[in-house]
């Protein structure tokens, strides 16, 4: 069956495009992806493969080009996976090289990272996933050429049936990331959680709640429409230039003032009070059915005193609450592997795949690929 491409979301909702996706894969929505197309410029379309009326399968599309950001570009998941160790100006010629034969890309399965979503079925087997999967490519590459981009990419893959589609379609494996999350199913109290995470886990998170017991420091969490947004936003672009993020406070801004638009009601903030009751760190996150799924930390750590409140914030508050609200998981997306997993997070290894769309490119790329350094091969 060949798939249909939306070019708008307005018909997604009535054909139980919601019905497909599974957890985890909210940034798959169709809220969320109306919230993406008008807080971003360029292409999105969605490809689905309908039966009886309803959507069997589908993913959604958009462009990549250099300006977006860095974690959902192929060009430097592939330039940074094989930089290292080379002399500054061989590895400014890579990027360059990979930007010019990558770029602009047509990114498929979602455009926030950690999430490459293929829509299905739960029912379907593997030989159905498969013909379905292949019948989006085929039309994501189709509409990839007739708009003059120069590549197709899937950036976060994790599925092994998606993996083994790849590859035999002639993708290729760019760079790899690390997807965590954290499993509240069956826990009762953040006591219970603990109890059941490894030694060093147990150890790490109980000696950062002691040291913020000792510090003072007091949390509520509210919706975000009852937040002080300026404030926050202020802590959020403090805590993105230490971590070199791309935006700035007017953009902060203009991104929770969208979420307050498009999706009322979805978006909370924990927010950390010091022992003089100044706002000093803050965390959002999202809550769709029984999940959570975290977005952007706030932190003055001017006011931390070298305690741990970071943690304190992003997860601990977040785990409690998720507990209390009967939340079955809470989503971290990529970055920070070590941290995350310190703090009880499941992982997965997840992989960018990319396939150029012109001949001499992709035996660039394919050869480029090839000399992944030793470490990574093993």
């Amino acid at each position: 069956m060949k798939p249909i491409i939306f070019e708008t979301t307005d018909t997604l909702a009535d054909l139980g495009w919601d019905d497909r996706v599974r957890e985890g894969e909210y940034y798959s929505s169709v809220e969320w992806l109306d919230y993406f197309r008008e807080l971003h410029p360029g292409y999105q379309a969605y490809a689905a493969t309908l039966a009886d009326g309803r959507v069997r399968a589908g993913m959604a599309l958009h462009e990549v080009d250099v300006d977006s950001h860095p974690l959902n570009r192929p060009d430097l998941f592939l330039s940074d996976r094989l930089a290292p160790g080379k002399p500054e100006a061989e590895a400014q010629a890579l990027r360059q090289h990979a930007a010019a034969r990558l770029m602009p890309t047509l990114s498929l399965g979602g455009r926030t990272p950690g999430t490459t979503a293929f829509l299905h079925d739960p029912g379907i087997g593997d030989q159905e996933y498969g013909d379905l999967l292949e019948a989006v490519l085929d039309e994501a590459e189709r509409v990839a050429a007739e708009r003059g981009m120069r590549s197709v990419t899937l950036p976060y893959v994790d599925d092994p049936r998606m993996r083994a589609v790849l590859l035999r379609r002639g993708y290729v494996v760019c760079g790899t990331e690390t997807d965590s999350m954290i499993s509240l199913s069956g826990r009762s109290s953040f006591d219970e959680y603990v109890d059941g995470l490894a030694p060093r886990a147990r150890r790490q998170i109980r000696s950062d709640r002691r040291k913020i017991d000792a510090a003072g420091w007091t949390y509520e969490v509210v919706r975000l429409e009852e937040a002080p947004l300026n404030e926050l936003c202020r802590l959020q672009t403090m805590n993105a230039d230490q971590h070199g993020v791309p935006g700035g406070f007017e953009e902060a801004v203009r991104k929770h003032q969208l979420v307050l638009k498009l999706l009322p009601g979805r978006s909370w903030v924990a927010i950390g009070r010091d022992p003089g009751g100044r706002i000093g760190a803050c965390a959002f996150f999202i809550r769709w059915r029984d999940e959570l799924y975290s977005r952007q930390t706030g932190i003055d750590r001017a006011l931390t005193n070298g305690c741990p409140i970071f943690y304190e914030t992003t997860y601990y508050q977040l785990i409690e609450h998720g507990i209390s609200v009967g939340a079955s998981s809470i989503h971290y997306s990529v970055t920070s592997a070590h941290g995350k997993k310190l703090r009880g997070c499941v992982q997965r290894v997840q992989e960018c795949f990319a396939k150029c769309l012109d001949d001499e490119d992709q035996n660039w790329l394919e050869a480029v690929a090839r000399r992944v350094p030793e470490e990574e091969t093993g």
